[in-house]
């Protein structure tokens, strides 16, 4: 069955989608005001993708933006591709009274189709609605799954940016630690932490595998990290990365290493 699709949003990922949708063979509409796509010529749309950024604004502008995307068009699903804060999507349900789940996108912005494709497509929203998503999806041939809340993949998102940023900003700091001291980066951290992995996954120990990453710049760009950072609401942790990307951390952490209690026995163990 050929269905009518409308992506709000024709960035990376509006794009990526909008690619997975005409490969199975259903119609795309687009709706991008800013790119001149002003006028989708969509009578009926069976499923809305939300695929445009929760900008510095918050959810408030976000929600208002899709409340007018929704009384125009009225579609059957309204799937939030978006990497919104904890709570959006349920209070567009309860303010629009249409079904609408979340589900994330995962993956390099360059590769963003394919990562879609391999990863699971966590869906977040109510059971009948959850449902729809995932009948949709699997005719798009993905992999969905769904975890319970909006809340939960709306939380899995921000969380997965914020590791990913974290670990950056540890990577910036082993950087600087190996000019402070003179030595080469790679001896200290890549090619330590990749003998590292390699040890564990021989003593068959695969969950202390450490990401090896390459050192940002400082301060950390892109705006999937910092951005996305900036969505966690009531949390010191947005505060602290901010901090940390604003900072000659090598420094730093020589300042607060004296304060930090010892390792656990776990740690010393595992170390």
């Amino acid at each position: 069955m050929r269905l009518e699709i409308l992506i709000a949003g024709w960035g990376s990922v509006g794009k990526a989608i909008g690619s997975i949708v005409a490969s199975a063979g259903h119609n795309v509409h687009i709706l991008d005001p800013s790119k001149g796509y002003k006028n989708p010529d969509a009578g009926i749309v069976d499923v809305l993708h939300i695929a445009f950024p929760c900008g510095a604004d918050g959810k408030g502008i976000f929600i208002e933006s899709c409340l007018e995307i929704l009384k125009l068009f009225r579609p059957d699903l309204t799937i939030i591709e978006s990497t919104v804060p904890v709570g959006t999507t349920e209070d567009l349900a309860l303010m629009s009274d249409w079904p609408i789940v979340h589900s994330p996108c995962r993956g390099l912005h360059n590769q963003l189709e394919k990562a879609i494709r391999t990863f699971i497509k966590y869906i977040g929203g109510d059971p009948e609605p959850a449902r729809e998503a995932i009948n949709y999806y699997s005719t798009l041939g993905l992999k969905p799954f769904h975890v319970g809340q909006a809340k939960a993949t709306e939380l899995l998102k921000l969380l997965s940016t914020a590791y990913f940023g974290w670990n950056l900003l540890f990577a910036k700091a082993a950087k600087e630690y190996a000019d402070l001291y003179g030595v080469e980066f790679d001896q200290i951290y890549s090619h330590a932490n990749m003998s590292y992995n390699d040890g564990y996954l021989a003593l068959g120990h695969p969950e202390f595998i450490r990401p090896i990453l390459t050192p940002p710049p400082s301060p950390i760009g892109g705006k999937c990290v910092t951005q996305n950072i900036g969505l966690l609401e009531h949390s010191d942790f947005r505060q602290a990365f901010e901090a940390l990307n604003d900072s000659d951390i090598s420094f730093l952490l020589e300042e607060i290493g004296e304060t930090i209690p010892s390792a656990s026995r776990e740690e010393e163990d595992k170390e």
